[in-house]
């Protein structure tokens, strides 16, 4: 960058540093920091078009930074690349967001700053005082990088967002930034840094307090856990297969959505003192302490064993499995042998990323797991609860920049990647050899399209990120069921009738192909009825192919036939059948008392109704553990979950009303998730 590096005046209420940095490529990074009191007003606001020479795209407003509370309150997300949007708060989040923008040149016009305290860009337009001619600074070469601002609370710690770590989605580097007390953004320290340009002679590197004093310069390498890290929870969805069963073992394609029945897992930071982790899941029975001193980290440190959080790991290594059995040994001594199975291989899952991920110095947490999702159906349950896990490590470790508002849809899917890697791997030492379907439904949400043609690789899985969220509901019939059993009934139904059932796969993939074609219409109306009519058909197709394979069930047809009696939707089983659930699609507007007819006679019959949402959400976050459930922002801050609460919520309704993402009144405040459209 080269230019003038003469200084421009102050507007009293922002100071503006402006950085160029060489990593792989030149990154520019603006920070900036409120130079008086949080109630004062401080704006970085409008580089437009006549005043800075954008390459196109151009993005005209970079940010603004609010520190006062209207008597509404807007949803967070201060940058937006259209207009200026603010949110305003007396005891906000701290929220971190960033634009992707290519700059070939840089004005800094004193004009694009003001001071005025009421949030009117007119107004404060108009009470700028006249200052020295802009200086300009050329590009070269043109760069991509993003805007990186931070603001909120600085003296309330408890409504903080996470201090996310870097994260980026461009190849040549990251953009790293920290928030602190001052609600300052902070450019990296670097040895390969190229000459930095200082405004008002404050060095980029530096930020100012209150009183305008230099303060000492934070170091920006990602740190382990925080002792003082809040209670926070991590949630992620299970799923069910909603075309394609059966076919998809037989190389053909089959689309898997996520439903709103979700895991809940609370980890709760213990003071530095207490060198132990738990691991708490009550819907299982299962309650086990280490001590993480004792735990084999040497094995997993080794140069040629460690894992870093952006590594793809693949496959389990035997060095690492062997060193943890041990810490196996005394989980649950006293039950079943099937039931400590069960537990040994959760512990297992959680101590190999544990391990993998952590490092002896991290703090001591407890981990505490409840599931609204029935264990055993087929539903994903513990792809979910691993998806949990392996989010809520990274979040400890400042791994992941999200989610949040502005976040760019390239980032979001980076962050949901890294997630889904390390779930597979928890996935892998509960299954050994999954699929890799189920983790990846429960961390994106919506919805994927799968194939496997080769069962020596992993499937091919194409995101349907744009699937709507669809009416549903699930009946677990109670019925026992084998997998195995009904894939080895159809191979060797097939091996028997060659022709005949081919044609059957092959008429169950056309009605997959068709219901994605039909779902991805720019034309297609989650709300409209002949939208939903004509998936409903596909489904009734479907279920009617996979009874002809033989993998239905008695209790299964029971459901159809209650349905239909009611005619309030379309039904079919999902999973490999001859037991499990079934899933109908709920027509609209369906009357409330046929619902409440068909609840009673399901009830009475032993089956378990869930009404859910086909397609919604993927893994989310709430950071701190604290709804506010519609409470005013004055108030101290609604409800804390703690450990003991969570643990006493009762049953799934329990469970839902306490901590649920939507609570049953719609998305519950506090959640966030990362939400990721198509191109």
């Amino acid at each position: 960058m080269t230019g003038p590096a003469s200084s421009f005046r102050d507007p009293s209420t922002l100071l503006v540093h402006v950085e160029l940095q060489q990593l792989r490529n030149h990154v520019v990074q603006f920070a900036a920091c409120p130079s008086t009191t949080p109630r004062n007003l401080g704006k970085l606001n409008c580089l437009t078009e006549s005043s800075v020479p954008f390459s196109r795209p151009l993005i005209k407003v970079l940010g603004l930074l609010y520190y006062q509370r209207p008597r509404a309150t807007p949803s967070p997300g201060v940058l937006h690349p259209s207009s200026c949007l603010s949110s305003h708060y007396s005891r906000a989040p701290l929220i971190v967001t960033r634009f992707r923008f290519r700059l070939s040149s840089l004005t800094l016009s004193p004009n694009n700053f003001f001071s005025a305290s009421p949030p009117s860009l007119a107004r404060s337009a108009s009470r700028s005082a006249p200052l020295a001619p802009a200086p300009t600074y050329l590009v070269k070469p043109a760069i991509t990088t993003h805007l990186a601002a931070v603001y909120g609370s600085r003296t309330n710690t408890r409504y903080r967002q996470p201090p996310f770590a870097p994260s980026h989605t461009l190849d040549f580097g990251y953009l790293h930034h920290r928030a602190t007390r001052h609600m300052a953004v902070f450019a990296p320290e670097t040895r390969n840094g190229a000459d930095s340009i200082a405004i008002n002679g404050i060095p980029p590197a530096a930020y100012v307090n209150g009183n305008g004093n230099l303060a000492h310069r934070l170091k920006m390498e990602r740190k382990q856990s925080s002792p003082m890290m809040p209670a926070f929870m991590v949630s992620a969805p299970g799923k069910v297969i909603v075309f394609g069963e059966h076919a998809v073992v037989h190389g053909k394609a089959a689309i898997a959505a996520a439903i709103s029945l979700r895991s809940y897992l609370l980890v709760t930071s213990l003071s530095k003192s207490r060198r132990t982790v738990s691991l708490r899941f009550p819907d299982i029975d299962l309650q086990h302490t280490w001590n993480i001193d004792d735990l084999p980290w040497a094995t997993f440190q080794h140069p040629s064993k460690k894992k870093s959080y952006y590594d793809l790991v693949t496959e389990l290594d035997p060095d690492l499995v062997a060193a943890i059995q041990p810490n196996l040994a005394e989980i649950s001594p006293h039950k079943s042998d099937q039931v400590r199975k069960v537990h040994q291989n959760s512990a297992s899952a959680f101590l190999y990323i544990f391990l993998s991920l952590g490092h002896q110095s991290f703090t001591g947490c407890l981990y505490t797991l409840r599931s609204t999702i029935p264990i055993g159906a087929g539903l994903g349950s513990s792809a979910s609860i691993a998806v949990c896990l392996a989010a809520a490590l990274l979040l400890q470790l400042r791994t992941l920049s999200g989610p949040h508002p502005d976040q760019p849809p390239d980032e979001a899917r980076l962050q949901v990647e890294r997630i889904n890697r390390w779930a597979f791997v928890c996935e892998m030492c509960i299954h050994g050899n999954p699929s890799g379907v189920d983790n990846t439904v429960s961390t994106q949400g919506k919805a994927v399209v799968f194939q496997r043609t080769n069962y020596s690789k992993p499937p091919a899985v194409r995101p349907l990120w744009d699937f709507p969220e669809l009416p549903l509901l699930l009946v677990d019939t109670k019925q026992a069921k084998s997998t195995a059993f009904e894939v080895a009934k159809v191979g060797k139904l097939k091996k028997t009738h060659p022709e005949l059932v081919g044609s059957i796969l092959d008429a169950i993939d056309k009605v997959t192909v068709a219901a994605d074609t039909l779902i991805g219409n720019e034309a297609f109306d989650n709300e409209e009825e002949e939208s939903l009519r004509k998936v409903g058909e596909l489904m009734t197709i479907n279920h009617g192919l996979l009874v002809s394979l033989g993998v239905s069930h008695p209790r299964l047809e029971r459901i159809r036939e209650l349905v239909d009696h009611e005619g309030i939707g379309w039904t079919k089983l999902t999973g490999a059948g001859g037991g499990g659930c079934s899933i109908t699609l709920l027509k609209p507007d369906v009357p409330k008392d046929k619902l409440n007819r068909l609840e009673s006679q399901l009830e009475d019959e032993g089956y378990e109704k869930f009404e859910t949402t086909l397609g919604g959400d993927g893994v989310g976050v709430l950071w701190p553990a604290v709804l506010k459930n519609g409470m005013d922002e004055d108030n101290e801050g609604g409800m804390e979950i703690d450990q003991e609460s969570f643990l006493n919520a009762d049953g799934n309704e329990g469970v839902e009303k306490l901590v649920g993402v939507h609570g049953g009144v719609g998305e519950r405040e506090g959640w966030k998730f990362w939400r990721v459209e198509s191109h």
